[in-house]
């Protein structure tokens, strides 16, 4: 991506030339377009379990902590950095009972 050499600036195409949107200043030569590729989503199946096959599929993590729907104390959970670096990551909880989703700050 090239510069302005008066302000360094992000030149933007304008009539097929990089310009600079602050001063003018014209890069001389062709400007070479980036197309944007685009997918539409193809039909997606759903997996139901049962209650057997639940039981066995557990991969994540659980934690002892009350479902504020059914009062269940145990969750699946899992965390993320939801904002900035010096700030405390968001837990994502998952009822193993009733399934109700709720996040922890």
């Amino acid at each position: 991506m090239p510069f302005c050499p008066n302000d360094k600036s992000m030149l933007y195409p304008v009539d097929g030339k990089p310009t600079c949107k602050k001063c003018g200043f014209v890069l001389g030569g062709p400007v070479k377009s980036r197309t944007l590729k685009t997918s539409e989503a193809a039909d997606k199946e759903m997996l139901i379990l049962d209650d057997a096959a639940r039981e066995k599929l557990e991969v994540m993590p659980k934690i002892n902590l009350d479902c504020p729907n059914c009062g269940n104390n145990e969750a699946w959970y899992r965390t993320q950095q939801t904002r900035k670096s010096d700030e405390p990551e968001t837990m994502f909880l998952r009822c193993t009972k009733c399934d109700h989703r709720w996040r922890k700050y």
